[in-house]
């Protein structure tokens, strides 16, 4: 995985954490796949308080590192979720207003 956007404790917080199901910097952190600036990518959010998503990271993946299951879901989820990203801030492709972030550099 390329191009993460946190800080290193937290992003080895989170892969240590991964398979325990629990997070200590955020609850119920959720990701899925999409597209970010015309590329491939994983994004890791959690529901703020106003049911909003808030955007804690995101990474540039390969699609062939995938299996042909998560492939499919590879599929179905990009057909959804398009943004850009510039200057720390995320936008939904065609949408003007931006998604919240935490401390994205």
């Amino acid at each position: 995985m390329a191009d993460m956007c946190l800080e290193k404790e937290i992003i080895i917080d989170i892969i240590n954490n991964m398979e325990k199901g629990t997070l200590q910097n955020s609850k119920e952190l959720k990701w899925c796949f999409a597209i970010i600036n015309g590329k491939l990518g994983e994004i890791f959010f959690n529901k703020s308080t106003n049911g909003q998503p808030k955007i804690h990271s995101h990474c540039n993946i390969k699609r062939e590192e995938y299996s042909k299951k998560a492939q499919k879901m590879i599929d179905t989820d990009i057909a959804k979720y398009r943004f850009t990203y510039q200057k720390g801030k995320f936008r939904r492709v065609g949408e003007k207003t931006l998604l919240s972030t935490k401390n994205l550099a």
